[in-house]
């Protein structure tokens, strides 16, 4: 059985997941040297924003684990940049799911309709769970 996902409204929870997403991306900034100017407070400006959903396919994020996959938490944000020559900047970044980051890095047309047919389905999935 999987775990339950984590919501991330919850306030224990909210406070954590912004600061781990722009210190990762913080680091990565750094290390490939492009500017970097992202808060904590933007991030959760973008979550309310967007309303908790992620901007390639609209869903819900959640930390619901799926231990035999390739990344464990595919519903849980990621920073990307909408020009990856560009930096980590306001106008510069969206919210996507982790699933996503890896197509969209390859810059693969295919990669990101199959990522998107591929979450859909376990979205649905969920929604039905719940009902």
């Amino acid at each position: 059985m999987q775990d339950e996902p984590l919501d991330f409204d919850d306030p224990i929870e909210r406070r954590k997941w912004p600061a781990r997403l722009v210190a990762s991306a913080k680091g990565h900034a750094r290390k490939v040297g492009r500017p970097f100017e992202l808060t904590t407070e933007f991030i959760e400006t973008v979550y309310g924003r967007k309303k908790g959903r992620f901007d390639v396919t609209g869903h819900q994020f959640n930390q619901r684990r799926f231990p035999d996959s390739l990344v464990n938490h595919p519903f849980a944000p990621s920073i990307d940049r909408r020009s990856s020559s560009g930096g980590y900047t306001k106008d510069n970044e969206r919210l996507v799911c982790v699933a996503v980051t890896g197509p969209l890095q390859s810059s693969s047309a295919l990669g990101i309709v199959a990522t998107r047919k591929r979450l859909c389905h376990p979205v649905r999935m969920l929604a039905r769970q719940r009902e």
